[in-house]
């Protein structure tokens, strides 16, 4: 249910997906493989390892020090919590409402297309800072049970690191955007 709430709090900015250009029976395979490569191990592990050096330096809610010992555990749940909330089942649920008007055969995907549509839910992602670090801080996150006696902190937290971190994970992502088209769309050389 939360993940709904937060998808339909996203979906709010999104007006009609870039992704709704997509045949039906490839959408959610995008999703779903970007959400596993967010959510794996070793991207939460580079995920951290680039938010301690680009974040930690930055933050104004604790002393650098006091971020690079707690950001790794942070991390490791907020953005296993944003990633299942942002490239989970909702997604592909919402992507299913997309007008079929809006959908494009399977062969005219090209790799620029491809591409250009993840950057765009990326740059949607940064555009929602403010309403993802909301819902977060609040109780589908912090309130939610999880930090019981630590929940100021998880919210202060959320709202400190979350807007801060969400401008460089990105980056992580697009690196890996030309693979996940080739690997479902057999678009874009790798």
């Amino acid at each position: 249910m939360r993940t709904f709430i937060l998808f339909s709090l996203i979906a709010l900015s999104y007006g009609e997906y870039d992704m709704c250009s997509w045949p039906n029976d490839w959408k959610c395979p995008m999703v779903e493989a970007v959400h596993v490569v967010l959510t794996s191990k070793p991207s939460l592990e580079a995920q951290v390892t680039l938010l301690v050096t680009d974040v930690c330096p930055q933050v104004t809610i604790m002393t650098p020090e006091e971020c690079v010992e707690r950001l790794p555990d942070f991390w490791r749940s907020a953005g296993v919590f944003l990633w299942n909330s942002y490239f989970g089942a909702a997604f592909c649920e919402e992507l299913g409402d997309c007008p079929a008007a809006a959908m494009v055969p399977k062969d005219s995907i090209t790799c620029d297309q491809c591409l250009a549509d993840m950057n765009d839910t990326i740059d949607t992602l940064i555009t929602d800072i403010d309403i993802i670090s909301g819902y977060m801080a609040g109780e589908a996150y912090c309130y939610s049970g999880e930090f019981e006696g630590e929940e100021e902190l998880c919210a202060a937290s959320i709202q400190g690191l979350l807007p801060l971190s969400l401008l460089s994970i990105p980056d992580i992502c697009r690196v890996g955007f030309p693979k996940l088209c080739n690997v479902v769309f057999g678009v874009c050389e790798v």
